[in-house]
């Protein structure tokens, strides 16, 4: 009784440490997954408020102001238009200085056109062939672009991703590793009730079966546990830090849940197939010295 006591208990023992370090492993590739988006989230955040600003010819006419202001607002790479006039410039520029503007008896500026840029056109390249087109203008005096800031944003965005593609990828092994050996573990405890099956006739499939099934709901339980940590470590950021957590939306999470819970499903199911697999073909001397 003692001994079929200590057995049981080795048995729980290896479940829980397969569960538990399957819910960490899904657990870190879903933060991965987290600070991927909300890495994304981010830089579209910022290449979305790149603009250039179009500064019109001092000399330039009324009627050629607004020509210049029907082309921005209806050009492709045009997210948004904003217009100010010479006068508001100067009002702007009033306040830092004051005393050389007014020495001068004149408004030195002229009209200015911020152009926020459409997403599909924040790119180096695009943002050069947009200024040198707007130069063409004879209404349109200079054009600042943010050519350097635009390349910094996309050399910074694709470093970030080469980064984080490596650790998954690194992360998806040394998980299928560790998943694998703990399944292993939680098999090895049953390797002679195995072979005792096999003694009585019983099919490979059969066999397995069983092991599948109990690795599948491993599966569950470990990733309902990830999930759960996982929503309650966004829901502690809500609270404390809620511009971070703008950045993953509620729908994110979901769907990061059910990726997790899938993914704990499929690995300990694949796992349990191939650790079964394993000791089916082992022989009994095998079975001894593992």
């Amino acid at each position: 009784m003692a001994k079929k006591k200590s057995n049981r208990i080795s048995t729980l023992g290896s479940q829980a440490t397969s569960v538990i370090s399957v819910t960490l492993v899904l657990l870190i590739v879903g933060l991965l997954v987290a600070v991927g988006t909300a890495a994304k989230r981010a830089t579209d955040s910022v290449m979305s408020q790149v603009a250039v600003i179009v500064k019109a010819d001092l000399y330039a006419t009324d009627a050629e102001k607004a020509e210049l202001y029907a082309m921005l607002v209806g050009a492709p790479y045009s997210a948004d238009v904003k217009h100010t006039t010479a006068e508001q410039v100067f009002a702007q520029e009033m306040a830092y200085n004051a005393e050389e503007l007014q020495a001068l008896g004149e408004n030195p500026y002229s009209d200015e056109y911020e152009v926020t840029l459409a997403p599909a056109y924040v790119h180096p390249d695009s943002v050069r062939m947009i200024g040198d087109q707007l130069m063409l203008y004879g209404s349109v005096d200079e054009v600042v672009s943010q050519v350097d800031v635009v390349a910094d944003l996309h050399r910074v965005a694709g470093k970030v991703s080469i980064a984080l593609g490596i650790v998954a990828l690194a992360l998806l092994a040394i998980s299928l590793v560790l998943i694998y050996n703990t399944v292993s573990i939680a098999v090895y405890a049953r390797r002679f009730v195995i072979r005792s099956m096999q003694l009585v006739g019983a099919t490979a499939g059969f066999i397995r079966r069983p092991f599948i099934r109990s690795g599948i709901v491993w599966g569950v339980i470990s990733g309902v546990a990830a999930s759960l940590l996982l929503f309650g470590g966004w829901m502690y950021l809500r609270g404390s830090y809620p511009e971070a957590a703008a950045l993953v939306s509620g729908a994110d999470i979901v769907w990061m849940c059910a990726a997790m819970l899938c993914l704990g499903m499929l690995i300990c199911g694949l796992a349990a197939y191939f650790a079964t697999t394993r000791y089916l073909r082992a022989t009994l001397d095998q079975l001894y010295a593992s």
